[in-house]
């Protein structure tokens, strides 16, 4: 029976998340916890325990420690990339979620606001002008909240299709995510996500166009394949059928922006 993980509500978490805004990750750890009092659950499925619970939050406090957690008030700009690849792999390989109950908002609060407020804060607060403040969507928004996006981004980037099934883990860019990620004709199917990060990364590698040429490109060829996906059933073709459509795509994108 697949596990199911306590949810907070909503009015909870607005609430505890106006409470870590201006914290820093060291004061927000005081609050972390793995108590499911006040939690709710959907009522199928196999309850994860406290102990469970707290073993999950041991293993990412683990993971953040080899990032210098503790010593630095936030992390390093050169280490984000790193360190969101390290708690992706695990919590691809080690969290028994479905999809279904991923797709729940309150399971995400719970994890975000109750276990890893100090994650959150870490990865993504800022001081400006001796003030530290984190954006409270990396909290609560649906698409961007810590946790859940590293999840789902480990959901559909894993190719276990491939020799090395975390290769576009290490190869895609923030940017690159938010690009696949928030664009809703495209985001779902699996297949075609992976075949447009793989268009991505080559592209990328070109030494003959320019940073700016490849961001033209990228962005012409993803609305491109929005348009694409809106009037054809994506869904009936093989995966390397979708690779030859993504890749026309792309390199019809590029013949666009190189001419104008």
């Amino acid at each position: 029976m697949p596990s199911i993980y306590p949810q907070m509500p909503k009015h909870t978490a607005d609430e505890k998340t106006a409470l870590f805004e201006t914290k820093t990750a060291f004061i927000c750890e005081k609050y972390s916890s793995a108590n499911i009092h006040g939690m709710y659950w959907q009522p199928l499925g196999r309850r994860v325990t406290e102990p469970e619970l707290k073993k999950i939050k041991d293993n990412i406090n683990q993971i953040a420690l080899k990032f210098n957690y503790g010593k630095v008030k936030s992390i390093s700009k050169s280490d984000k990339a790193f360190f969101d690849k390290e708690i992706m792999i695990w919590l691809r390989d080690n969290l028994d979620i479905l999809p279904s109950e991923a797709g729940r908002p309150g399971v995400w609060y719970f994890f975000n606001i109750s276990l890893f407020p100090h994650i959150v804060s870490w990865r993504w607060g800022n001081e400006k002008d001796g003030v530290y403040k984190i954006n409270t969507e990396r909290f609560l928004s649906r698409r961007r909240n810590y946790f859940g996006t590293l999840w789902w981004r480990a959901f559909f980037f894993k190719d276990e299709e491939s020799a090395d099934p975390y290769n576009l883990y290490s190869s895609l860019i923030e940017d690159d995510y938010v690009s696949l990620m928030e664009r809703t004709s495209i985001v779902g199917y699996k297949p075609l996500m992976i075949a447009a990060a793989e268009e991505i990364v080559k592209i990328k590698k070109r030494t003959d166009l320019n940073g700016d040429t490849i961001r033209l490109i990228i962005r012409k060829a993803i609305i491109s394949l929005r348009i694409h996906s809106s009037v054809h059933n994506l869904w009936v073709y093989s995966r390397d059928e979708l690779k030859e459509i993504t890749s026309e795509i792309f390199r019809q994108a590029e013949n666009f922006i190189l001419q104008t």
